[in-house]
């Protein structure tokens, strides 16, 4: 993915899970809720392959 597409799916992917996921989901748990939220934006990201990179790896491309 292009940097700034792969900056912009990798955080709303990121919101989504841990905000949005524990408030709907499991309202009941919070802790368990976010520690899921992390645990699946992790995985979602890496299989769109959304992953943050170095600043310095960006500008020299």
């Amino acid at each position: 993915m292009p940097p700034k597409l792969s900056y912009l799916v990798n955080l709303v992917v990121t919101v989504v899970c841990i905000v949005i996921f524990p408030m709907f989901i499991l309202k009941s748990h919070p802790i368990i809720a976010f520690i899921l939220g992390v645990i699946i934006a992790t995985i979602i990201n890496s299989i769109l392959g959304a992953r943050w990179r170095p600043w310095k790896t960006i500008k020299s491309n």
